[in-house]
């Protein structure tokens, strides 16, 4: 039920505005942590040793910057892939198009009903599913497939057209598995442990730098703990393709669709 709400409420807001609120928080949570570890301190007179840790910092950070680039990579092919597949399944649907056209009225009205109905249920259910309804969710590719077969192909020309569709209806399935498949994450649960302790890690051990100005410290402290949230924004937004204000465009949906209506309009005039 939380996260139901965190998602509405996450949907209405521009990615601008959820990038500047997630980097504000991260950058106002690290600035009170860094309130807490002075005033716990306060009686403690910290020698200044900054080469040392230094060092050990620059390890540090360079084992979490090798983590967080790996993962950014990794994120973002799989984003690249998302977009191959719907350009596939464009292409399939354009190439079924294509063969469709060929068959008179009887047989190629219904199956460009059916396509134009599918593109348009990708585009308002798909397109906004939530990653518990991927399993729920039924395919209208199998209702296009009987329709096929209760079709009866007149001649060896006919024949052959169905049986190239009935290919790319196949290919056009496994491309739908696969592209809902990204609703959910991509990411294991481990992984994103690990950049969110790496980073509040990252944060609290910068808490024991010597640094004259406390003021000074502080801007410090807000452009790297700033840097981290915005990196972790940018995972989480190539992690999650199909948010409403970061999503992946279906326009190749609509191409279809466009050719769909100007196809059957120039057939009808």
């Amino acid at each position: 039920m939380l996260l139901a709400t965190f998602n509405d409420i996450t949907n209405l807001m521009p990615s601008w505005l959820l990038c500047f609120l997630f980097v504000t928080v991260v950058i106002l949570c690290s600035l009170l942590g860094l309130y807490i570890f002075n005033e716990w301190h306060r009686h403690t007179k910290l020698l200044p040793n900054n080469e040392v840790a230094g060092v050990m910092f620059g390890a540090i950070s360079l084992i979490y910057s090798l983590i967080l680039a790996f993962v950014i990579v990794a994120a973002w092919e799989a984003y690249e892939d998302l977009e191959k597949e719907i350009q596939a399944e464009s292409d399939k649907m354009n190439n079924i198009i294509t063969h469709i056209s060929t068959m008179p009225d009887s047989i190629r009205q219904p199956i460009h009903e059916a396509l134009y109905n599918y593109c348009q249920r990708v585009r308002d259910d798909e397109w906004n599913m939530q990653s518990e309804g991927v399993d729920n969710q039924s395919s209208a590719i199998p209702c296009i497939r009987l329709m096929l077969l209760t079709l009866d192909p007149k001649n060896e020309l006919q024949r052959n057209v169905f049986k190239v569709v009935d290919e790319d209806l196949s290919q056009i399935t496994e491309l739908r598995r696969s592209r809902l498949s990204h609703n959910r994450s991509q990411i294991p649960g481990i992984v994103w442990q690990i950049l969110q302790y790496g980073s509040v890690l990252l944060i609290v051990f910068s808490y024991f730098f010597h640094v004259a100005s406390l003021k000074l410290k502080r801007i410090y402290l807000s452009f790297f703990s700033g840097c981290l949230g915005m990196c972790l924004f940018l995972v989480w937004s190539l992690d999650h393709p199909f948010h409403k204000h970061i999503q992946v465009s279906n326009k190749p949906y609509m191409e279809i669709q466009q050719i769909l209506q100007k196809t059957n309009s120039i057939i009808c005039n």
